[in-house]
């Protein structure tokens, strides 16, 4: 059950890292068009 606890959270913590990454390519897209 830990295991399967630590990998969630592992997993959740990719995603959020994609996110923030994803945000700061949009932005930096955003300004380069400008």
């Amino acid at each position: 059950m830990r295991n399967h606890f630590a990998q969630l959270s592992l997993t959740l913590l990719i995603h959020q890292q994609v996110g923030i990454i994803l945000r700061c390519y949009r932005l930096t897209k955003k300004l380069t068009t400008e």
